[in-house]
């Protein structure tokens, strides 16, 4: 199989409790990655830089490490970390969310096997608190041609779960650090354009840890912004027609300005599934 880095950010808000878990979770792994790409994204507290040191001075991975002088957000820090990382393939981890031991071995394997996928992502058991309180999962198409089809509605990726190809994200321009919160949706529609196979694997292969401010980030005049910016580069790009342009337009920015809880009863109603 292909050797493989593992790409994560943090930043001085990250908890350094689920961090722990995190890294854990990656050092667990039935197939180790052979470096860890850690961006810092802006000064950290001790606690957060213990938790890296523990584990880098382990030498069981190695570690590449990359500060932030600021916090510069998590697209500006992936694309960073892209740029900075050693391998062909890179599996995505954010800091607060657990891999099951066997995620990178399956991943691995799938796109060894079907060497023309460049993004492989998979389904996400959503929990609250411990792994054990499983609340939803969100489930994404597998195949290319019904990704590409959900993609033009919604992110069809579940972002910490995926694994691409180094060459192709660069060509298809990176990540953006102009789309907060929106940096890996934008990536998609990029390399949809640009005809990257797309794949899914239809089992949950990562914890998503729900947190508080979940779907109160996901409003907002700025989000707003970034969305509809989404949605002009796709009618521009033709990966939608006018009727799907204007059908976005009336769906999705009006969500934006609900009360957050009305929001949340939305997603958990039209997006994930429910145990």
């Amino acid at each position: 199989m292909y050797p493989f880095s593992v790409l994560m950010s943090i930043y001085k808000g990250d908890n350094p409790s689920f961090l722990d878990n995190s890294l854990n979770s990656i050092f667990k792994q039935t197939l180790l990655p052979n470096e860890i790409v850690l961006i810092k994204d802006g000064i950290l507290n001790k606690k957060l830089n213990s938790v890296v040191d523990n584990y880098a001075r382990a030498n069981t991975i190695p570690f590449k490490i990359i500060e932030n002088k600021k916090n510069r957000g998590l697209g500006y820090s992936l694309k960073v970390g892209v740029e900075a990382s050693s391998n062909e393939i890179i599996a995505r981890m954010d800091a607060d969310d657990i891999s099951r031991d066997y995620r990178f071995e399956r991943q691995l394997k799938l796109m060894s096997s079907m060497p023309n996928i460049d993004v492989l992502g998979s389904n996400i058991d959503e929990f609250s608190g411990d792994i054990s309180n499983i609340i939803c999962k969100r489930v994404v198409p597998e195949k290319d041609n019904a990704i590409k089809l959900f993609l033009k509605y919604r992110s069809p990726f579940n972002h910490p779960t995926v694994v691409f190809k180094k060459s192709k994200v660069l060509k298809s321009g990176n990540y953006s650090e102009y789309f907060r919160n929106m940096q890996d949706y934008d990536l998609w529609i990029r390399m949809a354009i640009d005809g990257c196979i797309f794949h899914n694997i239809q089992e949950s292969l990562l914890f998503f840890r729900q947190s508080k401010n979940l779907y109160k980030r996901r409003s907002g005049i700025k989000y707003i912004k970034y969305e509809l910016k989404l949605i002009n580069n796709m009618k521009r790009n033709k990966v939608v027609n006018v009727i799907e342009y204007f059908f976005l337009l009336l769906s999705r920015l009006p969500i934006r300005i609900l009360p957050s809880l009305i929001r949340e009863v939305i997603y958990k109603i039209l997006i994930r599934k429910w145990i």
